[in-house]
């Protein structure tokens, strides 16, 4: 038996262009010799589940030797969660909203490019994820005023306006954000506080590739960056983004950044929305431990002077 790729698709992302970049990838795939499955996302499906099982078989069949999600980040953060602690590397072919993921590794965004990178020269990037309960997150966790503006931006509005719809739902909130008594637990140690967000960041992006808290955080080092912003209405909040924007948000005194290396317990009240890598978690209170090194995404080579080995599928 051959090579086997198995491919997760969704219909719904990027107004059917993941089908489209899926049935592409897939034929090249077998004209170089693969074997390949595709699967189409149906809602509510429980994608790392999915995955798990194809990257770990039971009755000794043999297990797939690459994945590919087509989707937005929410459909790639199912499968790659599905692949945590699996030596099987991921391709993204990226078709959603935002595409956060795929912007920060530096993966094609243009559809043609991205199908060609895993069938030429490439490496893999081994990144950090964010567990919660069972479940695995890989570009941020949010609390508040952030985790209520994925809540309330409709799906309508999201294929209409791309990622406008984000923008005026969040400034519709900033006008009277809601505020809480924090208590969060960072490695053990508590704090106490008041503020309208908080936000534990596996990436550098925030809400969009131009929205960069730290831009120093990589998705591979180990640690994560806990954010606390005190802005207490849309003045406060668009003098932080003008500083974000900037690259002045170190000296923003509405915003707070401390360091994780294990993990993370957030506190609210009254209790507060929670996202994570833009899905809607419940209410607080939300417990989150980092799993360093967790899944093998499928890169563009880096820089000369940084080049590790070379891999060719």
């Amino acid at each position: 038996m051959g090579r086997q790729a198995f491919l997760v698709l969704n219909p719904e992302a990027g107004n059917g262009s993941a089908l489209t970049l899926g049935e592409g990838f897939r034929e090249r795939l077998i004209q170089a010799g693969w074997e390949a499955r595709v699967h189409c996302v149906h809602p509510g499906e429980d994608l790392s589940y999915l995955v798990r099982k194809a990257a770990d078989p039971a009755g000794g069949l043999k297990p797939y030797d690459l994945f590919c999600a087509a989707g937005g980040d929410g459909t790639v953060a199912g499968v790659a969660g599905g692949l945590v602690g699996m030596e099987a590397p991921l391709v993204i072919l990226p078709c959603g909203t935002g595409n956060v993921l795929a912007r920060d590794l530096g993966i094609p965004l243009e559809g043609e490019r991205a199908i060609k990178l895993p069938l030429g020269p490439h490496t893999t990037r081994s990144i950090d994820a964010m567990q919660v309960n069972s479940r695995y997150f890989f570009l941020n966790l949010g609390v508040g005023l952030n985790a209520s503006v994925v809540r309330d931006t409709s799906q309508r509005e999201k294929r209409l306006f791309g990622t406008a719809a984000y923008v005026w739902t969040a400034v519709s909130k900033a006008l009277f954000p809601p505020h809480a008594a924090f208590r969060v637990t960072i490695d053990g140690q508590e704090s106490r506080f008041s503020a309208s967000d908080v936000i534990v960041a596996n990436s550098t992006a925030i809400g969009g590739p131009l929205l960069r808290l730290d831009p120093q955080a990589r998705l591979d080092d180990g640690r994560l960056e806990v954010f606390s912003i005190f802005s207490k209405n849309l003045i406060e909040y668009l003098l932080l983004t003008s500083n974000v924007l900037l690259g002045w948000q170190r000296i923003d005194r509405h915003l707070a950044q401390r360091k994780a290396y294990y993990e993370v317990r957030v506190e609210a009240d009254p209790p507060l929305p929670v996202q994570a890598d833009g899905e809607e978690l419940g209410e607080t209170p939300v417990h989150l431990r980092l799993v360093p090194r967790a899944v093998h995404i499928v890169v563009t080579l880096p820089k000369p002077e940084e080049r590790r080995p070379l891999e060719v599928f």
